[in-house]
């Protein structure tokens, strides 16, 4: 008896129960559409997928499709129930789990079907088949009772010590940038400079830093890590909104980033490329989704217990444990306090921003508008100090550690070389000052100003737009244009105009007169958008389309012939160079996606240049274009690609062959992107 093939089954559903397969694995429904039943069953039973799919599964449903792997043809309903010793509405509640995620699907007379990848996983044994207890009830989550209001206010307080960590840490990479490599990720040293500022552990540390990230407030430059546009624009923001977007941005972090260790007890260093994990942000919304079922007025009484209800409803997610970093995660974001949820992680569970915003600004204190100016003129800043008043200081004081500055004979002279008189820096300290300034300060600024010898001075002059060119006929003609006037247009000189006029409105005016202007360098960016998910894909509307496509049904069971000679069978026809690539780089390239699967394995397959994300023996991701003769050879039985690398031979100047890692390659693109 033959099993039925995925694509048959997939085109026999209706559309509500194909939805919820695209729903269930919605990783194959994108970046392209499926262009059929065949890609479509393709895509699903390709191995990296179907692992992501194992990692939401619970154990019983991961101990079903074990046994239904290892019965083989001999998986039916009745012969798991019997092999596992479970009650039967487990096992029907387990085998519907996974026909919605199709890893197993019901074939001709009762036999069940089991995707490729899982008898590979779980291939049939020679002897026992099977010796665990079968565990299909979650385990009993013990708790104690607590108090709301202490839950509260406890959550607040951590909360509250995570933002001013956070702001004092871009108030740092605001002033100096961090040195990060792009795949290792952020160094010791650098770590150090960030506890330093922000006064805090090395669990904070990088938990600032990675939700900062995930928020877009940082800028990768080549191996240094500073403040983007959009992070400036956030640092101005009031506590509730900042709290609000780091939070969102840890909902959506693909990394548990207070781990420390990598699988094989490697140091993993904060931001590092190696801790990304697509199972930690499944098992930290399953952390929200178990607190969120605990009783009113109860915690839960050990985070032993919370990591045991993990592992039971999530324990394929991660190739480590993510329990103990996540639910720490948790604590020190103020989510949970006493084992119970917070109103905070209440907001956040359920996706609502306005309402997390509200409640954060309730609870958190505002940042300190004013500072303190002690002995030696030591500038001090109680709680955390809003970017104003760090940018205010800056501009007058050196910073040292944290929330602390120096009024000294250096940092005067460079205020003054800013253009600040001394009565204009009296002000400014005055202004910002908790207290009247100290006389000896006065002194101070006087004396360094009457020894100050200013240097030569460049004229500002404040402009929305500036345009040059060659042409200065162009831009004169330009700078006399009726449409231009009133939008503060001038020449600066033959080959410089410049606009104060609104930029948006001197475009216009510029595209109404006939000139096109090309921007070099665009302004700073905005402020970026809160972290959220991108909306599914509407799974239906996917469904309906699929079903509109034409299906050849399976040919009927053939009937039964009388005995006698058989006739030599036909050998299988050989697979084309596509279609063997295409086997090995599925196998081999875990972290690509099926288009660029098959980007690669067409590549190689008709010998074209091709362009790779590929990290080498160091750790460090580079940019390689890698040419023909392509040749897959073996290294101490792993499987290798030879072929040309272009970036090493532009460095030595003849023909370079490389063997890469099909397992070290990132991403695949075409070699003009």
């Amino acid at each position: 008896m033959t099993g039925t093939p995925l694509r048959d089954r997939l085109a026999a559903l209706e559309q509500h129960a194909l939805a919820e397969v695209l729903a269930a694995r919605a990783d194959v429904c994108g970046p392209t559409e499926p262009g059929g039943w065949n890609d479509l069953a393709h895509r699903l039973e390709q191995r990296p997928s179907v692992e992501r799919a194992l990692g939401r599964l619970t154990r019983p449903s991961l101990q079903v499709a074990k046994i239904a792997a290892q019965l083989g043809r001999n998986a039916t309903r009745e012969s798991i129930t019997t092999v596992l010793g479970g009650p039967g509405a487990a096992v029907d509640e387990a085998l519907t789990a996974l026909e919605r995620h199709a890893l197993v699907w019901p074939g001709h007379g009762g036999v069940l079907d089991v995707a490729g990848p899982l008898r590979e996983r779980w291939p049939t044994p020679s002897e026992v088949l099977w010796s665990a207890p079968f565990d299909p009830f979650p385990p009993r989550l013990p708790t104690v009772p607590v108090d709301r209001e202490r839950v509260e206010a406890t959550a607040a307080a951590r909360l509250g010590e995570f933002v001013g960590h956070a702001a004092k840490t871009l108030i740092e990479c605001a002033r100096l940038p961090l040195h990060v490599f792009k795949t290792a990720g952020l160094q010791p040293r650098a770590l150090r400079r960030v506890r330093d500022a922000a006064g805090c552990d090395e669990a904070s540390a990088r938990l600032v830093l990675a939700c900062a990230k995930r928020a877009g407030l940082f800028v990768v430059d080549g191996e240094r890590l500073g403040l983007s546009p959009g992070g400036d624009a956030f640092t101005h923001l009031p506590p509730g909104e900042q709290a609000a977007r780091l939070l969102s941005a840890w909902w959506l972090l693909e990394s548990a980033p207070t781990r420390t260790r990598s699988d094989d007890g490697g140091r993993l260093h904060p931001l590092s490329a190696k801790a990304a994990c697509d199972g930690c942000a499944e098992v930290r919304h399953e952390l929200i989704s178990v607190l969120r079922e605990v009783p009113e007025g109860q915690g839960v009484h050990a985070p032993k217990d919370l990591a045991g209800a993990l592992g039971w409803r999530r324990p394929l997610a991660c190739d480590h444990r993510p329990h103990g970093p996540l639910t720490r995660e948790a604590v020190l974001l103020g989510l949970v306090a006493h084992g119970a949820l917070s109103s905070f992680g209440a907001f956040l569970a359920a996706g609502d921003h306005a309402g997390l915003v509200r409640r954060a600004s309730q609870l958190l204190p505002a940042f300190s508008e004013h500072a303190t100016i002690g002995p030696g003129f030591m500038v001090t800043v109680r709680g955390t100090p809003s970017r104003r008043l760090a940018k205010e200081l800056d501009a007058v004081a050196d910073g040292f550690v944290g929330p602390v500055w120096r009024i000294g004979d250096d940092s005067l002279r460079r205020a003054l070389e800013s253009g600040l008189g001394a009565a204009d820096i009296e002000a400014r300290l005055a202004a910002n000052s908790a207290e009247p300034l100290p006389p000896s300060l006065r002194s101070k600024i006087a004396k360094v100003a009457g020894g100050h010898v200013p240097p030569p001075r460049l004229r500002e002059v404040p402009a929305t737009c500036v345009f040059h060119g060659t042409d200065h006929e162009l831009l004169a003609r330009a700078a006399r244009h009726p449409a231009l006037q009133g939008l503060g247009v001038r020449l600066l000189s033959p080959g410089v105009l410049i606009a104060t006029g609104p930029r948006e409105s001197v475009l216009a005016a510029l595209r109404a007169a006939g000139y096109h202007a090309t921007a070099e360098d665009p302004g700073p960016g905005p402020l970026p958008p809160p972290p959220s998910q991108e909306p599914p894909p509407d799974f239906d509307a996917l469904a309906e389309r699929l079903r509109r496509r034409p299906h050849v049904p399976p040919r009927s069971p053939a009937r039964t012939r009388p005995a006698g000679p058989r006739a030599a069978t036909r050998s299988s026809p050989r697979r084309t160079p596509l279609e063997r690539w295409l086997r090995i780089v599925t196998r081999q390239c875990p972290d690509l996606d099926s288009d660029e699967m098959r980007q690669l394995a067409e590549a190689i397959a008709e010998d074209e240049r091709v362009r790779i994300a590929y990290v080498d023996q160091n750790g460090v991701e580079t940019d390689r274009v890698i040419a023909p003769p392509y040749e897959p050879v073996r290294i101490n039985r792993k499987r290798l690609l030879k072929a040309v690398c272009e970036l090493r031979s532009a460095q030595t100047g003849r023909r370079e062959e490389r063997n890469f890692h099909f397992s070290r390659i990132q991403s695949v693109r075409t070699v003009d992107d």
